[in-house]
């Protein structure tokens, strides 16, 4: 989470190779937004992972 303490940084992006676990990393950085009430949440993820994501 070293990104995200960084004063400078206005967010993350997860990049990686297939099957490397960025969905369940990127579930944890959500799960943590919403627990610090950041409300406005963006995930951008190809059209074939849209029901994955929808709330």
């Amino acid at each position: 989470m070293m990104a995200l303490s960084s004063p400078l940084s206005k967010g993350v992006i997860l990049a990686d190779e297939v099957g490397l676990g960025k969905a369940i990393e990127a579930g944890i950085v959500l799960c943590q937004f919403w627990a610090e009430r950041k409300r406005r949440l963006l995930v951008i993820c190809p059209a074939s992972l849209r029901r994955q994501w929808a709330l």
